[in-house]
């Protein structure tokens, strides 16, 4: 079941005007699996964001044993054994940009920063896991974001949201099944996502010119604003391609109910 239905209001953005806006130009992730025995794990040498300036980065495990990797469905580690994990940074150059920081920081509700700027050698930057918990055949997700500024973005002044409802059985929806004929009456592009869900998902959103975020998790722009990266997704200008555009959920076992909102 689902609802459409559009607000001028902008009360909740100014809320927390505040805080720096991120405008984010690419977000990419890569799956780290935990099959080794020496608790080291370093980044594949083949992910997309080779040899980019980093601007941040992020770790994501999940609320419980049902909580899966949109790759392969592997268990995601919980959130809590996060703070066993510890992240080191190195620049091409072989200069140390994070040293043994907690992963518990780097969570998408840590309402620490930690800003890179740096193009990171993936042969000499690792994950350290030091807890005792046999870890076999889990993952966690790394995601970056990088070629992004930091600004005032112009607000947007109108939004339309769907209440929809991801089946505990279904893999994911097409957003184009619920809001594509809408949007394109409206003749706009999308300017900012925020979402309300009881359960968090992934949101690929594919731009008509190419441009594509991946299985971006609800976490960083859920409607929490107790958190500081808990802001709406700002996109600039972003002409979607809801027939390529994805909502899986992060959890197998039931039903997912979203509200997610686009600003245009």
């Amino acid at each position: 079941m689902f609802a459409i239905f559009s607000t001028t209001t902008w009360r909740k953005f100014i809320i927390i005007k505040d805080f720096m806006w991120r405008l984010r130009n690419n977000i990419d992730l890569v799956q780290i699996n935990l099959n080794n025995n020496d608790g080291k794990f370093y980044i594949p040498e083949n992910v997309d964001f080779r040899d980019k300036r980093i601007n941040n980065v992020m770790l994501l495990g999940g609320n419980g044993n049902n909580y899966v990797s949109p790759f392969d469905g592997r268990t995601l580690v919980h959130n809590d054994e996060l703070r066993n994990f510890y992240v080191e940074f190195v620049s091409d150059d072989k200069k140390v940009l994070f040293e043994n920081v907690c992963g518990e920081f780097l969570q998408p509700y840590s309402n620490l920063k930690f800003a890179i700027n740096s193009v990171i050698s993936l042969k000499l930057s690792s994950i350290t896991y030091a807890g005792t918990d046999n870890l076999k055949d889990k993952c966690i997700l790394l995601y970056v974001s990088y070629s992004g500024s930091e600004c005032d973005p112009i607000l947007p002044t109108n939004s339309v949201s769907v209440n929809l409802t991801i089946p505990r059985d279904s893999t994911g929806v097409k957003l184009s099944d619920y809001i594509d004929e809408y949007i394109k009456r409206q003749n706009k592009f999308v300017k900012a996502i925020e979402t309300a869900c009881d359960f968090d998902y992934y949101l690929t959103l594919q731009e008509r010119k190419g441009r594509v975020f991946r299985f971006v998790p609800s976490q960083l722009f859920r409607s929490d604003y107790t958190h500081l990266l808990n802001q709406p997704l700002m996109l600039g200008n972003f002409d979607v391609d809801f027939k390529n555009s994805y909502i899986h959920p992060q959890q197998t076992v039931s039903d997912t109910h979203i509200t997610l909102t686009l600003y245009y």
